[in-house]
């Protein structure tokens, strides 16, 4: 189906609506299961004051094989830029290249983020500071990643197998819920109210711990704020 007609009702609504901030996660721009049609329409769309770019929006593996639609992304957010606040939060597959690229376009670049929502402390973190299997068997990961890519490169068109099996993994290694644990944990320690997430490519909607999912799968997600200070999970 076509990217226009799929995400035409849920467009109009974006383009009437003016938020606060839009934060957003996980786009592996030059990797091939980016979802690109998704992500330029939403880049063209969104209206917001700060647009929140919470890690691993370049995929470090694929910097050297950068498309005409990277590039189409990049020229997006440099344009964004001149009128939005865009702050680009390190993740763990753009860590080498987040703040070149903040410098070059722009950006705010930090480790971690924190707003004031409603009265309420919440930090918006990538999330691979709780995910202990990655850091702890970082070979085994290093392994995995790079059997990943491989199977990007001869997988279909539409990348089934690489996004099924990334899918399996992530709940065999419990990732999305090590992730929840650690935040959460993370969010008593610092005495935040809520902490907003990336990293798992799953997303989630608590009341103090929210995940903006990914432009990675079928399904894309992020999350908004609008001027009332609702925290809203989209999904496109």
């Amino acid at each position: 189906m076509n990217v226009g007609l799929l995400l035409i009702i849920y467009g109009c609504n974006m383009i009437n609506t003016r938020y606060k901030y839009i934060i957003t996660s996980d786009w592996h721009i030059g990797s091939k299961v980016c979802e690109y049609d998704k992500l330029i329409y939403f880049l063209k769309h969104i209206t917001t004051d700060v647009l929140i770019l919470n890690g691993d929006i370049i995929d470090i593996d694929h910097t050297k094989r950068l498309n005409k639609k990277d590039w189409e992304i990049l020229s997006l957010l440099r344009k964004m830029s001149k009128n939005t606040k865009i702050i680009y939060i390190r993740g763990n597959h753009d860590s080498n290249v987040s703040k070149t690229l903040s410098d070059l376009l722009g950006f705010e670049h930090c480790e971690s983020y924190e707003l004031n929502i409603a009265n309420k402390r919440v930090a918006v973190v990538h999330g691979d500071e709780f995910d202990f299997f990655i850091n702890k068997f970082w070979f085994i990961t290093e392994v995995a990643t790079k059997i990943y890519h491989w199977i990007q490169r001869f997988s279909t068109k539409k990348q089934v197998l690489a996004r099924s099996l990334k899918r399996k993994s992530k709940r065999f290694i419990k990732c999305c819920d090590n992730i929840k644990k650690g935040a959460i944990n993370y969010c008593t320690i610092k005495h935040y109210d809520v902490i907003i997430c990336g990293h798992t490519h799953f997303k989630e909607d608590n009341e103090n711990y929210k995940n903006c999912g990914c432009f990675t799968e079928a399904e894309c997600s992020f999350i908004s704020i609008n001027k009332n200070d609702k925290i809203k999970l989209n999904v496109i």
